[in-house]
Order: C-alpha cells, then structure tokens, then sequence
C-alpha cells in the first residue's frame, strides 16, 4: 500500500479486510418514490507497518446503520 503521507523507506500491507453488508428496500409500486431504506455495514482490516526495522500491528472496525424514511 502506498500513500503520499507515507514516510520515506515505510510499508504497509494489507493482512486482512473482511466486509459485511445487509439491507432492505421498500419502494412504492405505483411511482418512483422510495419509502423506507435500512443498511447496515460492518467493515474490518489488519495491517502491518514496517519502517527501519521496526514493526507495528493495527486495525479499523467500522460500523454503520443508515435508515431513510419518506414521508
């Protein structure tokens, strides 16, 4: 993995990306018109950084619920 902000002589690699996602829909069936959304997203990485010799471990988790209701 590369970045702009990445020191000079550093990597980062990917060791894990694992990513789960569900949702449901209404729509109206006599338009277009949405009427209720509801997702929920969980995301999660390993990494590894190496500079110099040296090693360090880290993650994310992220997650999320989104609801959208239409009046």
């Amino acid at each position: 993995m590369t970045s702009p902000g990445l020191p000079a002589g550093a990597t980062v690699t990917m060791k894990s990306f694992q990513e789960q996602e569900t949702g449901q829909i209404t729509l109206q069936m006599d338009g277009a018109m949405l009427v209720t959304s509801n997702i929920d997203l969980v995301s999660q990485t390993e990494m590894n950084a190496r500079r110099n010799g040296q090693s360090a471990n880290f993650g994310t988790e992220i997650s999320m619920q989104i609801t959208i209701q239409s009046n």
